[in-house]
């Protein structure tokens, strides 16, 4: 035995010492997880960080192309 989180008779008890007991052992083996909860906020969060958007597809492939037939 490693650790032991307690015991109980209540079944909201049990619950959450499984709860801490889950949250442990995801925390030993260094495991990251994404919250998939939390979308629209995170989503939200990402456009509103963005703070200009340069269009620049269209000028690397058609720039190139002027360029060698002496538009530039």
């Amino acid at each position: 035995m490693v650790k032991t989180f307690g015991s109980s008779i209540n079944s909201f008890e049990l619950e959450q010492l499984e709860s801490d007991a889950a949250m442990w052992i995801k925390r030993q083996r260094g495991l990251k997880e994404l919250d998939f909860e939390q979308t629209d906020h995170l989503f939200e969060l990402f456009i509103g960080g963005i703070n200009q958007i340069n269009v620049v597809g269209t000028e690397l492939l058609l720039g190139k192309i002027f360029d060698e037939i002496g538009f530039n």
